[in-house]
């Protein structure tokens, strides 16, 4: 009861000092629960006068006076405020507040940050530096600088906040664990390289940003001639997005490369999203020298489509262990995914449809280089009814090795299922279902006809088993096992390899506890 009877008192005295001191004066005693009033430095919510050099002066105070305990607030009425430099941020504990989205706007006239909070002092960070309830509308296009730009801050938040027309809407450099929520960077920007977001180090022995989350945000240009990047990501220990729109820019729409040799990009999770109308849904590359980490990157249940290209491109031979288990490649330029190197690709379930749209010569998947590791198990790769047929659903060439394609669903691609010229030895291959009389390879096929595999009860992880045998059959073999009719339901992997020379076992294993139907196999070996 003391402490709200004194806050009574406190604004009692505080809003006769208004009505009898300059503004200068005015302000520098304006520290209430509702925060320094720019209006009461002399910004203009007109937008005829720069509010530049009063909103600074609003930042100093609160700079001069908070604490943990009494952080400084900056309080952005609605209106229009014309800024024409660089708004820094220093101390920690600083919050910009508007009056909401479409109420206060700021409009920059200069090249550079519009809002730029960086730690100058002896320690590793700023801490809880905080953006909301505002827009920042741009109506040139500046050859450098961000909407709102973070360098060595520790905790923040961003919220209801919409950037448009900026070099780079939002740039994270060398900040851990921020926190933004319903942001939309966006807007019209055609100058090269440009991006809506930015993640990156402040220097080659900077730290890595990390552990930063972003949940609720749209990211789009107004047109497909508008920013190359939707989220250039060069350099992150942990980096989250979820119920996310990244895209229709001229490049891709999440391009990942360093922009030092030692950048690492470690612990990814895209969530409850999609990626579209880019060059590339995801781009990963790598340049001459990089020896940075790319692993643990989990992309469960994207949305990939439209792009001009691949949905997901990766030539980076470091990338270790990515997941998109469930994911979605619609309508792709060109392929779905493809991939030359790196390991541990977990892409089962997923499904393919209508990729190849700009009629490249693409497929759905397409697996070459020295990629290993890949899973496509329970995939459906759909046919392309009314639009370019894509050549194959599955591509094997080069050293491609350690591939699993097995009880996935097949619709008829316009050359075959699955085209086998890799020189890699560990690959299983077979279909649950296909409207093709047969999965197509480039080498000499053998093939053959189980008797009939299933009927009993199967326990999870048991297996039905089926030989059949196929004269020149070898053991380095690949052996490709489809149904002759009907398939064995769901909940089963179906695999097939030559045994001993021409003799190719058959196996229909549950993963949960069932009873498969009673099926012949057709079965072919690929030389």
């Amino acid at each position: 009861m003391i402490r709200l009877c004194s806050a009574c008192s406190r604004l009692i005295l505080l809003t006769a000092l208004f009505f009898s001191t300059s503004p200068v004066a005015r302000a520098a005693d304006a520290s209430a629960a509702s925060g320094l009033n720019v209006l009461a430095f002399g910004a203009d919510p007109t937008g005829r006068i720069d509010s530049t050099s009063a909103i600074k002066q609003a930042i100093e105070s609160a700079c001069s006076r908070n604490s943990v305990e009494t952080p400084g607030i900056i309080s952005v009425p609605s209106g229009s405020y014309k800024i024409s430099g660089v708004i820094t941020i220093n101390c920690s504990n600083i919050t910009i507040t508007g009056a909401g989205k479409g109420n206060t706007t700021f409009f920059p006239t200069h090249a550079g940050d519009v809002f730029f909070a960086e730690n100058l002092g002896p320690g590793p960070h700023l801490y809880s530096i905080n953006f909301r309830d505002f827009q920042i509308y741009r109506t040139d296009n500046p050859p450098s600088g961000s909407g709102i730009h973070y360098r060595k801050v520790a905790g923040g938040t961003i919220d209801h906040v919409a950037v448009v027309g900026e070099f780079s809407g939002i740039e994270i450099e060398s900040s851990i664990s921020l926190f933004f929520s319903d942001i939309d960077p966006g807007g019209d920007n055609t100058t090269p390289l440009s991006r809506l977001w930015w993640v990156h180090r402040a220097g080659p022995n900077e730290e890595n940003p990390s552990e930063n989350f972003i949940v609720n945000s749209n990211s789009r240009a107004l047109h497909r001639g508008s920013y190359t990047y939707g989220l250039l990501l060069q350099d992150t220990d942990g980096f989250n997005m979820a119920n996310y729109h990244l895209g229709f820019t001229k490049g891709p729409a999440l391009e990942i490369k360093a922009q030092y040799p030692t950048d690492i990009v470690v612990g990814l999770t895209f969530s409850n999203g999609g990626f579209d109308e880019a060059q590339y849904c995801i781009h990963s590359t790598r340049a001459p020298g990089d020896t940075g980490a790319r692993e643990a990157w989990n992309f469960n249940g994207v949305l990939c489509e439209l792009s001009d290209l691949d949905g997901f491109h990766n030539d980076d031979p470091r990338l270790i262990n990515v997941t998109a288990v469930g994911s979605a490649f619609f309508l792709n330029g060109r392929h779905g995914v493809n991939l030359s190197a790196g390991s541990g690709f977990k892409l089962g379930q997923s499904i393919f449809n209508a990729n190849n749209r700009e009629n490249r010569g693409g497929s759905h998947v397409v697996l070459s280089g020295t990629v290993t590791d890949v899973n496509l198990d329970g995939c459906s790769f759909v046919r392309n009814n009314g639009r370019n047929p894509v050549d194959y659903d599955v591509i094997l060439a080069d050293q491609a090795d350690q591939i699993s394609v097995q009880t996935s669903k097949h619709a008829g691609a316009a050359k075959g299922d699955i085209d086998n010229r890799t020189g890699g030895r560990h690959i299983a291959l077979s279909a649950l279902y296909s409207e093709r009389a047969e999965n197509a390879g480039t080498g000499k096929s053998l093939a053959g006809t189980t008797l009939p595999i299933g009927g009993s009860h199967l326990a999870p992880g048991s297996c039905a088993s089926g030989a059949v045998a196929i004269p020149g059959a070898r053991t380095d073999m690949t052996a490709i096992a489809s149904p002759a009719a009907g398939d064995a339901g769901d909940g089963f992997q179906i695999r097939a390899f030559v045994s001993e020379p021409g003799m190719v076992i058959v196996k229909v294993c549950a993963l949960t506890e069932a009873i498969p139907a009673t099926v012949r196999y057709n079965v072919r070996v690929l030389e």
